[in-house]
C-alpha cells in the first residue's frame, strides 16, 4: 500500500527563546520562577515517535495558568532511538528552549529583558524566529 505525505503549514503561535547556561535543570527553572514570580512544575518526560522508527525523550518544566503557558525544555535529548538527539535540531547550541504561549506572549519583551539582565546563571539568551525553523511541529504540545 502506497504511503501518503501531507505537507500542513500549521501558524506557530508561540514565542521561542533559546538559552545557553552551565545550569542544571532543575536549578535553571528555579532561577526562572523566582524572577518572574512564577511556578514552574517538572513534567513527566515527553516522548516524540518520528517517522522511520527515531524518537526521542525530552524534559520539562512548565506553569499550570489557565491564561496561557511556559515551558521550559531541555533541548538535548534524555534519551533518544536514531540520529537525532535534539528537540530542535537547528538549535543546537541552546541548552534550553523557553516556549511562551497564550497571554504570556504579551510580555515576551518584559520576559526576555528581566532575564537577559537579571539572571547571571544565564550567559546568553536570545529570541529565535519560529517561522524560520524546520522542526517548530516539534514544540506544538
Amino acid at each position: 500500500m502506497p504511503v501518503e505525505k501531507f505537507d500542513l503549514d500549521i501558524d506557530v503561535e508561540y514565542d521561542l527563546f533559546g538559552i545557553i547556561t552551565s545550569e542544571k535543570e532543575s536549578k535553571l527553572a528555579w532561577a526562572i520562577e523566582t524572577k518572574l514570580g512564577l511556578e514552574l512544575n517538572k513534567n513527566e518526560e515527553i516522548v516524540i515517535d518520528f517517522l522511520k522508527g527515531n524518537q526521542i525523550t525530552i524534559s520539562n518544566f512548565s506553569t499550570n495558568a489557565d491564561f496561557g503557558d511556559i515551558y521550559l525544555f531541555k533541548n538535548k535529548a534524555v534519551d533518544y532511538k536514531g540520529k537525532n538527539s535534539f528537540l530542535v535540531p537547528e538549535l543546537k547550541q541552546f541548552e534550553y528552549l523557553l516556549k511562551l504561549d497564550g497571554a504570556y506572549m504579551d510580555r515576551s519583551d518584559e520576559i526576555f529583558e528581566e532575564l537577559s539582565k537579571g539572571l547571571l546563571s544565564i550567559h546568553y539568551i536570545t529570541r529565535v524566529d519560529v517561522n524560520q525553523l524546520k522542526s517548530k511541529d516539534n514544540l506544538l504540545f
